[in-house]
């Protein structure tokens, strides 16, 4: 599953296609292409892709921090400041966190029973996009265990999000909505226009915990 990154025409698209199916047609039952971008849709649909929105992504428009900060659920505020008080404490990663990140990832997706990515994806990340600040790793610390993980890249005027984990042992410290809140106000700080939560399952745990933080969402169009 996955994308491509830019436009693409139908011809070079047909081409990607006609290799996927030589390549790993006789292994794989379904192909899975997602976008937001409606050039892109509209190249799917031409190419007989059947259409499901079975994704969305909830997004926050960023202005000032007060602004945003009002903007957010009470709930979620309350969260915020509980878990502010708590000993949580947030950083941005460093190079020699990723393999501890991704031992809390791989517990994260065998609960999720989801196929996990390799190492090399979040060390190769950290390489080509935290180290030319085109991403952002940030770490929950409580005490020196990493409790939880945010990574995002930015585009343009955006921030968005597309890797999540956390330990639900420290839930109760609200980490979750500490780390979102800290990537929330460094977006604003920065100058981003939109903070894009990544895509979540409808009616999903993870969605109602994004939507308390968002302003509105996005559909994901998902082809199959």
């Amino acid at each position: 599953y996955g994308g491509p990154i830019g436009r693409i025409d139908n011809e070079v698209m047909n081409f990607y296609l006609e290799y996927i199916k030589l390549n790993y047609g006789e292994s794989y039952d379904i192909f899975e292409l997602n976008s937001k971008d409606p050039e892109i849709i509209n190249s799917y649909n031409d190419l007989d892709f059947e259409l499901q929105n079975n994704f969305i992504s909830p997004v926050i428009e960023l202005s000032d921090i007060e602004s945003v900060w009002s903007s957010i659920s009470k709930k979620r505020r309350n969260n915020i400041r509980k878990g502010l008080k708590s000993n949580i404490k947030i950083r941005e990663a460093e190079y020699s966190d990723i393999k501890e990140i991704y031992q809390l990832y791989l517990v994260n997706m065998r609960r999720f029973g989801t196929p996990p990515l390799p190492l090399r994806f979040f060390k190769n990340f950290y390489k080509l996009f935290v180290n030319f600040n085109k991403g952002r790793i940030t770490c929950g610390l409580i005490g020196d265990e990493i409790v939880n993980c945010l990574m995002g890249y930015t585009v343009n005027n955006r921030t968005e999000i597309f890797f999540s984990v956390s330990n639900p042992e420290y839930w109760s410290n609200k980490p979750n909505d500490v780390i979102y809140w800290e990537f929330i106000t460094w977006s604003c700080k920065n100058g981003f226009n939109v903070f894009d939560f990544g895509r979540s399952s409808l009616d999903s745990g993870n969605y109602k915990f994004k939507t308390q933080l968002s302003s509105y969402h996005s559909n994901i169009n998902t082809f199959y």
